[in-house]
């Protein structure tokens, strides 16, 4: 359903809690900060690397309708 697929894209797929600080890396993949191990410099998705200037920030915009 519409609502399980939303509540999935807000939720850590590390974690699988609301995201707290996330950031989104070059493959597109978004995590929290503290659960993405900026030693490892791969994606725990899709094992793409990355630098540290390929991490942005991420804000999620919830808005009732």
């Amino acid at each position: 359903s519409n609502i399980r697929r939303h509540t999935l894209m807000a939720q850590c797929p590390i974690c699988k809690s609301n995201y707290r600080n996330a950031i989104l890396i070059t493959c597109g993949h978004a995590f929290c900060k503290s659960c993405l191990s900026k030693k490892e410099k791969k994606c725990p998705l899709c094992n793409i690397e990355f630098d540290d200037n390929q991490i942005k920030p991420f804000i999620l915009n919830y808005r009732n309708k």
